[in-house]
């Protein structure tokens, strides 16, 4: 595929994402499944801390640049939701180059965390759960 065509892909597939994310309120489905059939639940805080701090999970917040300087998980790396299509290869650094490497998603309400889930998944990511918000994960 071309880089146009893998670019409308995603913008697709993030659309898809999005709507499914806002049925029913703007909650995030409880679980979301890749094409291999593998994931993780989502919305499951105890998981969530537990593959980090077990696990070695990539902590990824996926929120605005704004948002992360006003408050922020500690050990999260920041990879906004419409960048995360162009900074795979940051993920593949940070999972060194695991697609089975757990990786816990947050943003505000868990709507774009749900959106990074699905273009994760479709990257080859097997091991992806959404917290949901910030405000979701134990501190």
């Amino acid at each position: 595929m071309d880089h146009v065509t893998v670019g409308l892909a995603m913008v697709l597939l993030g659309l898809g994402a999005y709507v499914v994310a806002c049925k029913g309120g703007g909650e995030a489905t409880a679980s979301t499944a890749s094409p291999n059939g593998s994931s993780l639940p989502d919305r499951d805080p105890a998981l969530a801390k537990r593959l980090v701090e077990e696990e070695g999970a990539l902590l990824l917040d996926v929120r605005t640049n704004m948002e992360w300087k006003s408050d922020h998980l500690d050990g999260a790396t920041l990879i906004p939701v419409q960048e995360l299509p162009s900074r795979l290869d940051e993920v593949e650094k940070a999972t060194g180059g695991k697609k089975d490497q757990p990786i816990v998603l947050y943003c505000r309400s868990g709507a774009r965390a749900s959106k990074a889930k699905q273009i994760l998944l479709k990257a080859g990511y097997t091991k992806v759960t959404n917290v949901g918000g910030i405000s979701d994960y134990p501190r």
